[in-house]
């Protein structure tokens, strides 16, 4: 009889100068982008100006509420935020929903996808914060409310974009070690009871860990891009 083994955080990886490369992160990555790049084909064809109906409709609805959440961080950052807040949204949600297919991992749970996304928000963090502020104001702000307080804003930046991608990657990984568990503790013709339970559990976490990512990231951008009155306090 076939002993069953179980490896937690294996990836595929080849050797490029050196550097090593997970190709089943960079084949997962690119189905997610695909999968996207399909779907906003296909809404694009099916666009109408009366009432949204089907892929439409759920298209609306995504960037109606990510946009209704960039909106409520102030409404002049709109045509700067909403795009990428909608497009990481869309690829974090798609990337985790992978994972629950069979055979399949999410590339959010290999830490270098979170880590990639977070210095994505990391750059847009500091280029935000000095397009908005100038570079005396930005410079400025790290000394608020007062000069003692300059390590800890430093830290501050630093750690935020490391909680994004931390958080991310712990969730994902977990729930792709439960599952892998499941798999690995059970008989196949077992399998499909804790199956029906856990797969749309493991849904609704994707769901969330993408709207949580999204919804940091906003809050991260807008007070990067928050300025103040002269005289304000």
């Amino acid at each position: 009889m076939e002993e069953k083994s179980l490896e937690v955080g294996h990836h595929t990886t080849v050797f490029l100068g050196g550097i090593p490369l997970h190709t089943d992160t960079l084949l997962y990555t690119g189905i997610v982008c695909a999968v996207l790049i399909i779907i906003a084909a296909l809404a694009r064809r099916s666009l109408t100006s009366g009432p949204p109906k089907g892929l439409q409709n759920l298209i609306e609805g995504v960037y109606s509420l990510v946009s209704g959440m960039v909106t409520d961080s102030g409404a002049d950052k709109v045509r700067y935020m909403a795009p990428m807040a909608i497009t990481l949204f869309l690829f974090i949600l798609f990337s985790n929903m992978l994972g629950t297919i069979p055979g399949l991992h999410s590339p959010t749970s290999d830490l270098n996808t979170p880590v990639a996304l977070t210095l994505v928000v990391l750059f847009l963090m500091h280029y935000l914060g000095l397009k908005f502020k100038g570079a005396g104001g930005y410079l400025k702000h790290f000394a608020e409310p007062m000069a003692l307080a300059i390590p800890i804003n430093v830290l501050e930046i630093v750690t935020r974009p490391v909680s994004l991608a931390l958080r991310l990657f712990g969730n994902m990984f977990a729930k792709g070690t439960v599952f892998g568990l499941i798999g690995f503790l059970l008989p196949w013709f077992l399998i499909v009871v804790p199956s029906i339970v856990w797969i749309p559990f493991s849904l609704f976490i994707g769901v969330i860990q993408a709207f949580v990512f999204t919804v940091l990231t906003i809050v991260y951008l807008g007070m990067a891009m928050e300025t103040h009155p002269e005289g304000a306090h």
